[in-house]
């Protein structure tokens, strides 16, 4: 049943159509599942990006901090925390941003072109 309700979840926050994205619902059920399995780093990947979506930005970045607290090696909540971080406290926003390149994650938004361009 969580497994159902993370994908539900997932679905209705990150839907490619934008008329598809539900991001309270999509927070209701992460909560379902936090409560039952609250070392599970994905779910607070989705609640940070629910919450973002909601103007609920203090709130998004504690759900991605907890995301790389359980999991240090979660790239995508790397990528994130670089994001979040790029509009305040750069020097932080690069640690994470390097963390998620070195893990893999693509760089879709461009933050290195943007914020963290390389040091020779």
């Amino acid at each position: 049943a969580l497994k159902n309700s993370y994908e539900m979840a997932f679905r209705l926050a990150f839907a490619a159509r934008v008329a598809e994205r539900n991001y309270p619902e999509s927070a209701r059920l992460i909560g379902t599942i936090i409560s039952a399995q609250p070392e599970y780093a994905p779910a607070y990947r989705v609640l940070g990006y629910a919450l973002f979506n909601m103007d609920r930005g203090t709130e998004a970045l504690a759900a991605y901090k907890r995301a790389v607290a359980v999991d240090p090696n979660y790239g995508e909540a790397h990528y994130a925390l670089a994001f979040l971080f790029a509009m305040g406290d750069r020097a932080v926003g690069r640690e994470h941003f390097k963390k998620a390149m070195k893990l893999g994650i693509k760089d879709e938004r461009n933050l290195e072109g943007q914020f963290y361009p390389r040091t020779p």
